[in-house]
């Protein structure tokens, strides 16, 4: 079991033997203030793979950023129809980038703990001008091409659960 499975002060003890006694309790504040932050919605919300992918012949975490979207307090409420109302007013837009693996100590492919420290690169820009019916799609990493698909154990373990998630959804 993980120290912030066994509480709060034996995640605090973790992150100061960690990172010592001053930057430890800052990355305990820093978790708690992300947790107390609600959900904005996803037009104003980024998110990232947080395990690596294939890119070719490179490995890459992949990252999407909201550009100009203001937060909706109330998107809690329902957040399609937070998106419906956003779109009626014009498209939403993200940035969409791609975290490069480097080397196994900075941006291990088979240690999902590490944050990644390499320089984010924008590699394109998505824009959704409409409402799709999204509800036949299949969420899976694993369903790409050969040369995107997903690395690493985090990604392998996936592999043997979405399947059965979404034939149990049809």
């Amino acid at each position: 079991m993980g120290p912030a499975a066994r509480g709060q002060l034996a995640l605090l003890r973790f992150l100061i033997g960690k990172f010592g006694p001053v930057q430890g309790p800052l990355q305990m504040a820093q978790l708690v203030a992300h947790q107390a932050r609600p959900f904005s919605g996803f037009a104003t919300s980024g998110f990232h793979s947080c395990a690596p992918m294939a890119w070719g012949p490179y490995a890459a975490q992949v990252h999407v950023e909201p550009v100009g979207a203001a937060r909706n307090l109330l998107a809690w409420r329902d957040f399609g129809a937070d998106i419906e109302s956003r779109l009626q007013r014009g498209p939403l837009t993200w940035r969409v980038q791609a975290q490069f693996y480097t080397d196994d100590r900075s941006t291990p492919i088979e240690d999902g703990r590490v944050t990644w420290t390499s320089e984010k690169v924008t590699v394109a820009t998505l824009v959704c001008d409409d409402l799709v019916d999204v509800e036949g799609d299949r969420f899976d990493p694993w369903n790409a091409l050969t040369d995107h698909q997903p690395l690493g154990e985090i990604m392998r373990a996936r592999k043997v659960a979405y399947l059965p998630s979404f034939q149990n959804r049809t």
